[in-house]
């Protein structure tokens, strides 16, 4: 797990010591740190979280916990903390196949959006952590991701059929031998096509029984 120094100072503040003391307090107190380095004028720290800590550290939210924990410290900002309030919506419909494999699925619908390069200090927040930038629908989802360890996706809702007002969302099993359409990884431009064994779980079109993420 990489994080970047100035990033977990937003959870911090002044209480986050130097990269180079994150780094030692880690490495005697909590996980093995595999590097130090300058990328895109940022401190970067590759941290090596064990899976047994995957559901909480994975993200910078997690590492800046762990180290005001080490510190004894408040965290001076936590967004899991603050109430966030959404306008409830009937034009979204979502129909999960296997409870237990998945336990809850949630869609929120956002209008009036421009699509369009990210500010410059989110591109280059997502450049030093290996990302690459997109545009500002799918950074925001990535720089969400790394934030708080939630994975989110962002759909175009006018690609989309809606069924009697509703736009139509379903989790379920892949079938063996079906495939599914990735975004480009490692630099490279052209999406990948992926065959799938069976086991994974979809994100469906329910409309048209259309996978849309894995």
């Amino acid at each position: 797990m990489k994080v970047v120094h100035s990033w977990l100072k937003e959870y911090l503040g002044d209480n986050l010591p130097s990269a180079e003391q994150v780094e030692e307090l880690l490495n005697f107190h909590a996980f093995e740190v595999e590097g130090r380095e300058q990328v895109e004028g940022e401190e970067v720290i590759d941290i090596d979280v064990l899976p047994n800590r995957s559901s909480d550290c994975l993200c910078h939210r997690g590492i800046a916990r762990e180290l005001a924990t080490i510190l004894g410290v408040d965290m001076e900002v936590d967004p899991l903390l603050e109430p966030v309030e959404l306008a409830e919506t009937d034009k979204i419909a979502v129909r999960i196949a296997d409870h237990e494999a998945c336990p809850r699925f949630t869609a929120s619908l956002i209008t009036d959006i421009e699509v369009k390069d990210s500010p410059e200090w989110l591109q280059t927040r997502l450049r030093a952590l290996g990302q690459r930038p997109i545009n500002n629908i799918v950074d925001a989802t990535n720089y969400i991701m790394l934030a708080i360890g939630q994975p989110i996706h962002a759909y175009d809702a006018d690609l989309f059929t809606q069924v009697d007002g509703q736009w139509q969302f379903g989790v379920r099993f892949a079938e063996e031998g079906e495939t599914v359409s990735l975004l480009a990884e490692g630099g490279k431009e052209e999406e990948r096509i992926v065959e799938l064994k069976g086991h994974e779980l979809l994100i469906i079109d329910d409309s048209s029984n259309t996978p849309i993420g894995l």
